[in-house]
């Protein structure tokens, strides 16, 4: 009986050895790292669309302000409307008064502003050039190409602010380029102009190469309304190169 217990005991504190040595081992490994977890962008169908900074707004109408000139007491706007490869003009006075109307050289009627357009190629600056104006004058040059073949084509031309009117001064071609082709004969024409003073009145002083002849120099004098040629000689220029 006593050798049995004995034995029994003997089992038994093995047992609990092999037990206490199991938690030990336990308690003594080394614990695991919690693990890192790294932010990743999302990728795929889940990502987030990339969004980029509002564009500015086109005013309400569409119409781009291409130029601006501040006069002495009046502000002169050039526009472009979304599509049209045309220009438009605006002047407004210091006053509030809107120029609304455009006299051409040559035509009977005033005809609203917002009927006269300019090419992307034109370009508008300042003059003083008439003694007495209580303003500057306007004057646009540059050019355009013209459909149907018919080539480049460019202007001087000068304003005046009369009332709430814009007047023409002078209109002269400085540029015809017309290639040989199907159609028209072909022309070339080139000029300068010159804003200068004769006998203490304002002058302009055209000068032009038609073809292959010798240049020309004509004198636009002013006649207290508008800039004319007295010779007569422009005349035959502009029926000739002027689409």
């Amino acid at each position: 009986m006593n050798k049995k217990l004995i034995g029994s005991a003997g089992a038994l504190a093995a047992v609990a050895v092999v037990v206490l040595a199991a938690n030990r081992r336990h308690a003594e490994a080394p614990v695991a790292p919690t693990p890192r977890v790294v932010a990743e962008a999302p990728v795929g169908l889940k990502a987030p669309p990339v969004t980029t900074p509002a564009a500015e707004e086109p005013p309400a109408d569409g119409m781009e302000v291409t130029q601006t000139l501040k006069g002495k007491d009046f502000q002169l706007e050039v526009t472009a409307p979304p599509i049209e490869t045309v220009r438009y003009l605006s002047i407004t006075m210091e006053n509030g008064q809107a120029i609304d109307k455009v006299q051409s050289l040559h035509g009977s009627e005033a005809s609203p502003i917002s009927d006269n357009t300019f090419a992307p190629g034109h370009t508008f600056s300042l003059r003083s050039l008439i003694p007495g104006d209580v303003r500057e004058q306007i004057v646009c040059k540059g050019t355009q190409m013209l459909s149907r073949g018919e080539g480049m084509l460019g202007h001087y031309m000068m304003y005046r602010i009369e009332g709430d009117t814009l007047r023409e001064l002078i209109q002269v071609i400085v540029e015809r380029d017309r290639e040989d082709g199907n159609g028209p004969p072909p022309q070339k024409l080139k000029a300068t102009v010159e804003e200068t003073m004769r006998d203490g009145q304002p002058a302009i002083i055209y000068r032009v190469k038609v073809e292959k002849q010798p240049e020309r120099t004509i004198i636009f004098h002013w006649n207290g309304k508008i800039f004319e040629d007295p010779t007569g000689e422009y005349a035959k220029i502009e029926s000739e190169y002027n689409p």
